[in-house]
């Protein structure tokens, strides 16, 4: 499930940092030099999204930001795709460049979470993994989509895999947030076992 979830996730990702430029050049007409300006503009802009990051990614259940914020990501990608006026598409860079940036970061919190001490470092590769071959997908399928319809082909498929392929991390993975790793391994060895959760697991850890 996770690794399907980061799979999605991290297609749509590339998806935009690869071919959200071509906005700039084929929507805009902008030389190459200043689209790649812009570009680099957005790439600075996304050094803040692990201070964002942090003011809330404590505070609320993690495989439900992963949801809201993978919903939010689309609606800058959209714009970014459909829209042909200069400060619109730069503005809808730079902000589908912090919020598909808390998206990965509440990956990266969540994936180690889930997965038991023992099988960490093992289960968080695949995962990882998983998303490598995400990222190598995007070029392909980036270049079959702006050959067919354009940049609103791209940035609408990037936002429509935001918001799929994070359900099922919604639905069925764990609580994790302000829970202990024992708990949540627990939770998960139970269902695994076809037993049912202890509604007092966390405490009892």
């Amino acid at each position: 499930m996770l690794t399907l979830g980061y799979f999605g996730a991290s297609l749509a990702y590339y998806l935009f940092g690869q071919w959200g430029v071509y906005s700039l050049v084929y929507s805009l007409k902008y030389s190459e030099e200043h689209a790649y300006y812009i570009q680099f503009l957005w790439n600075v802009i996304y050094g803040a999204t692990p201070l964002v990051a942090m003011l809330f990614l404590d505070r609320y259940e993690r495989k439900s930001t992963i949801l809201v914020v993978s919903v939010l990501s689309a609606l800058p990608l959209a714009v970014l795709g459909i829209s042909a006026t200069s400060w619109a598409v730069i503005g809808a860079g730079g902000l589908a460049a912090i919020i598909t940036g808390l998206v990965v970061n509440a990956y990266y919190t969540y994936i180690p979470e889930t997965i038991p001490t023992q099988l960490r470092a093992l289960g968080s590769g695949i995962v990882m993994s998983g998303g490598r071959f995400g990222g190598a997908a995007a070029g392909v399928l980036g270049a079959a989509l702006f050959s067919a319809s354009g940049m609103a082909g791209v940035m609408l498929a990037a936002a429509a895999c935001y918001i799929v392929f994070s359900i099922p991390v919604a639905l069925f993975g764990p609580r994790t947030t302000n829970r202990s790793l024992e708990a949540v391994a627990g939770d998960e060895t139970g269902a695994a076992n076809g037993a049912r959760p202890c509604p007092d697991t966390s405490m009892a850890a």
